[in-house]
């Protein structure tokens, strides 16, 4: 009988993890870290949020009301030949890029 070489006397026995080991596994680590880290990022959403959404609102150049822009728009295509279904399509566009400023 040949005795075992040292080093296969000193390994470890090796566990081997399939594929549902290792998902578990990563999903428990994962729902760890996304625990540990939500108080801290929560927090920096706030303030992030405060900062983009405080102080005054930025005006829009030339910008008109919806009863301004409506006006114009009439008044721009008045008396074109195009059938009704276009023209309110194009009202539509005409309305919104008005009260866009552009």
């Amino acid at each position: 009988m040949k005795p075992s070489s040292p080093s296969r006397v000193l390994d470890a026995p090796t566990v081997s993890m399939g594929r549902r080991e290792m998902k578990v596994l990563f999903s428990a680590i994962a729902l760890a870290a996304a625990v540990a880290l939500a108080p801290a990022s929560a927090s920096a959403q706030e303030q992030t949020a405060r900062k983009v959404l405080g102080g005054q609102p930025a005006t829009l150049h030339n910008a008109k009301t919806e009863a301004q822009a409506r006006r114009d728009c009439q008044r721009q295509y008045r008396g074109a030949r195009e059938s009704k279904s276009a023209l309110r399509i194009k009202m539509k566009e005409c309305i919104r890029e008005g009260m866009q400023g552009n």
